[in-house]
């Protein structure tokens, strides 16, 4: 059997064998069809049993069905993938690391990009177009503030830049898209941003139907941790990954500033049902969200550290931070509410207090941002990592605060602020501190 494709992956379960044609062909020689039942609704009967044939895998043990072997004498997968050949990258602003990764980037079909926070993804991005600049590029984000911001830095280097969103469209040889946005059309280069969310199927099928020759992911997560990330890593990015820059390095480079943590514990005095004891979402609304000691600690915090420039406050809810809000005059809360001209503004802005859930994770860009508290139960990775990197951005003199809450009840809560405290100490930014 000779089965033609055009870029030949790993596991069905993703979406990403070979566009399924060779698991199709594969899968009508193991199985049969057997006759079964299923009910139908009609017109006039209503719901009725009938009839029908579908397709069952009859495998017993290691054993192919009777026959399959001799059928099956052999496999022969033909690549029909564009050729698509890197040319020296020409964008003489970047950095001897970030030359370094896209030099190694371009060996591979597929790689995985893993540098931290503030240690220019976009030039590296810039630098993977340059090289790739007699192919069409797609550079896809979940985010809008994120492909604008993309779009209008990759408009300094090239002059054929698209953007595709929800309410900008333009044609251009380099496309940068929101996720949401993406039309089906055939790209050469795929560069993906935030690379984690690569592990939802949906995404990935809408990536699988560019057919693009080359796949570069980034992500600021590091590796390792059993996850679906690791997963990503081994079938879409084929087990390619190129470290560009760690957080300690960044500090030395002079891209990230150093960090004082500082962990408060909590001990709240409510009770908490037995059957909720592990529901966070129960426990954040109807305990944290409403403890007046803890949302007095945060204030007292916010009122103590408020001279130090711009303070972003992490909570769990969107109620939560109107609640906050209320309590703090002149402050700003920015969630998918938010309008664009508020966002702008907080952009841009030097001295006060924003409030915000998990929207500010990623795509937020103000240099002015000196303090970062998190008072919302985070276990991941991944929002950790994106909620310090909204603040590290180096600056002559600058050493970001990141203060941290962490509710000793009940045990689920404490568990994850031990989690944070270990992410905290990995980074190597600085000291962490735990009063």
């Amino acid at each position: 059997m000779s089965v033609s494709c055009g870029r030949l992956m790993k596991i069905e379960k993703y979406g990403i064998c070979a566009k399924g044609k060779l698991t199709r062909d594969l899968m009508s020689k193991v199985t049969f069809l057997v006759p079964s039942m299923r009910i139908v609704y009609h017109p006039s009967k209503g719901r009725v049993p009938e009839w029908h044939q579908e397709r069952k895998v009859f495998l017993f043990g290691d054993e192919f069905p009777s026959g399959f072997l001799t059928t099956m004498k052999s496999v022969e997968v033909v690549d029909l993938t564009k050729p698509v050949a890197p040319k020296e990258c020409t964008i003489e602003s970047l950095m001897p690391f970030q030359q370094r990764v896209v030099e190694e980037a371009v060996r591979y079909q597929s790689a995985l990009i893993v540098s931290a926070t503030s240690t220019g993804k976009t030039y590296m991005i810039a630098g993977l177009c340059s090289v790739f600049r007699d192919y069409k590029v797609l550079c896809v984000s979940h985010r809008e503030r994120i492909v604008v911001q993309t779009y209008n830095k990759l408009r300094e280097w090239f002059s054929g830049v698209g953007i595709r969103t929800g309410q900008k469209k333009r044609r251009g040889r380099i496309m940068v898209s929101t996720f949401q946005s993406l039309a089906a059309s055939r790209y050469d280069v795929v560069l993906v941003d935030e690379a984690h969310h690569v592990a939802a199927p949906s995404y990935l099928r809408k990536l699988l139907g560019t057919r693009a020759s080359r796949w570069s992911g980034f992500t600021g997560t590091p590796t390792g941790r059993s996850d679906r990330l690791d997963k990503v890593i081994k079938l879409v990015f084929m087990n390619n990954v190129v470290n560009a820059a760690s957080y300690q390095e960044g500090m030395k480079i002079k891209l990230v500033c150093p960090v004082d943590f500082c962990m408060i514990k909590y001990v709240g005095r409510y009770t908490i049902p037995g059957s909720k004891e592990r529901d966070i979402g129960w426990i954040y609304k109807k305990r944290i969200m409403t403890d007046p000691q803890r949302n007095e600690l945060l204030e007292m915090l916010i009122t103590e550290l408020s001279s130090r420039g711009v303070i972003v406050v992490f909570l769990g809810r969107v109620e939560h931070a109107d609640l906050m809000s209320k309590r703090i005059p002149g402050s700003f809360v920015v969630d998918y509410r938010t309008p664009a001209k508020v966002r702008e503004q907080v952009s841009r802005l030097t001295q006060g207090v924003i409030f915000t859930s998990k929207l500010l994770e990623e795509g937020i860009d103000n240099k002015h941002i000196q303090v970062i508290i998190n008072s919302a139960p985070v276990r991941s990775c991944i929002s950790v990592l994106q909620r310090l990197g909204r603040g590290i951005r180096y600056q002559e003199g600058k050493r970001l605060l990141f203060c941290d809450i962490w509710d000793q009840h009940p045990l689920v809560l404490k568990s994850q602020g031990k989690s944070r405290y270990d992410i905290y100490v990995s980074t190597g930014l600085g000291e962490v501190c735990v009063v």
